[in-house]
């Protein structure tokens, strides 16, 4: 990491370490001419590297800030080694505190979260099911798992609840909804309006109990 800044006395020229054996900058993952890295979705599970790469307009009259396409899950070593595409279609990579060591993906266009193999060797795994109405991928991680919301219109939405799995690698939660009209705030969270649906009682309580009974 190096640091810039602007001051009256020249600042000593700082020799770099050494990287994967070599001193100064080393590349990991080689990229086309027309893509270029998210840096926002980078991260690291276990000893392998992971990253979001786009594919970017390079013609367009914005110069400074392109637009971006086609994202791509890439993985390699921590010097580069061994580089696999993880997933096409999946813009954002993350973890939670349920599953520490699972990386999970967002897929925006349809909403859906999926399970990752940082050696490629597995293929993504739907983890939650999504609408493609929703606001992203997420709006809230919880305790009973995750929140988002679908719009009815401009104003109201319904805010939806998706339990946890017992198995990510194989098992799709499907959303259940808590309250049918939650009134939309221009960042697409909500604000109860409504009381929870039936359903939605009585699965919370379902959980609740099979959590006590473990």
């Amino acid at each position: 990491m190096t640091g810039m800044a602007c001051g009256p006395e020249p600042i000593a020229q700082e020799e770099l370490e050494e990287v994967c054996g070599e001193k100064g900058p080393f590349r990991i993952l080689p990229l086309e001419p027309d893509r270029q890295l998210n840096y926002g979705w980078t991260t690291q599970v276990g000893d392998r590297l992971m990253f979001v790469t786009e594919r970017i307009e390079t013609s367009g009259e914005n110069k400074f800030f392109p637009d971006a396409s086609e994202p791509e899950v890439w993985s390699t070593g921590l010097c580069g080694e061994s580089p696999a595409l993880i997933a096409s279609g999946i813009s954002r990579i993350f973890t939670v505190d349920r599953w520490p060591d699972l990386m999970l993906g967002c897929d925006e266009e349809t909403a859906e979260i999926v399970s990752l193999d940082p050696l490629g060797e597995r293929e993504p795994h739907v983890v939650f099911a999504g609408d493609p109405e929703a606001f992203g991928c997420a709006l809230r991680w919880t305790d009973h798992g995750m929140l988002s919301i679908v719009p009815h219109d401009e104003d109201f939405g319904a805010l939806m609840l998706s339990p946890y799995p017992d198995d990510p690698l194989t098992q799709t939660s499907e959303p259940i909804v808590l309250f049918d009209k939650v009134r939309i705030t221009p960042s697409g969270e909500g604000v109860r309006v409504s009381s929870p649906t039936r359903s939605a009682r009585s699965r919370i309580s379902c959980s609740r109990s099979t959590a006590r009974g473990r």
